[in-house]
């Protein structure tokens, strides 16, 4: 009969010693999981930052006004009200465009100014689709984004108008979680609990 029971222990230690090593393998993964995100969300910025026109959308956006070697134009200094300009200029051209031949009214100083911020949004684009689909945390990438997103917000209407125009949706949804941020999880359930 003891032989039955030190059996019958011998067999819950085994299966109670590997259930404990799943889960402590599932934590592991997790903590693996975990990671490789928060560093997809780190290259995927450092991408951004490399980006001669992306990062060159930072500056505009950072500064009032600055010298940009790479623009051929004599003029080579880009302030904010050509860059609101630029944009604007860009979708009013391409909404006459649809309805008419195109006008050559854009310079080299419009259209770097548009080459750069579109190479912007296609990056906060996929940063979005990657956040969307679980591949990136946006707590990952809030810094330095936020400090772009700051710097938008005074004039989103121009920005918002010209992404939406030029398909660049994610991009004004990516900033909107910067512009409207809510609080998650268990804070977010009770916040909405009082609306």
């Amino acid at each position: 009969m003891w032989q039955w029971r030190v059996a019958v222990l011998a067999g819950l230690t085994t299966a109670a010693l590997g259930v404990w090593g799943a889960f402590a393998s599932l934590r592991q993964r997790r903590i693996e999981h975990r990671w490789k995100q928060a560093e997809l969300g780190k290259t995927i910025l450092d991408e951004l930052f490399a980006d001669a026109f992306a990062r060159d959308a930072c500056y505009m956006l950072d500064v009032v006004r600055r010298r940009y070697p790479a623009l051929e134009a004599k003029d080579k200094t880009v302030s904010r009200e050509e860059v609101l300009a630029a944009l604007r200029l860009a979708q009013q051209r391409a909404e006459r465009r649809a309805r008419q031949p195109a006008l050559d009214d854009l310079s080299d100083k419009h259209i770097f100014i548009c080459d750069c911020f579109d190479v912007f949004f296609y990056r906060l684009n996929r940063l979005e689709h990657f956040i969307e689909t679980g591949l990136v945390r946006f707590d990952d990438v809030i810094t330095p984004l936020e400090y772009y997103a700051e710097r938008i917000r005074p004039d989103r209407d121009v920005f918002t108008t010209h992404m939406m125009f030029f398909q660049h949706e994610r991009a004004v949804k990516l900033l909107r979680r910067y512009w409207d941020p809510r609080p998650r999880g268990a804070i977010r359930r009770v916040a909405d609990a009082f609306r």
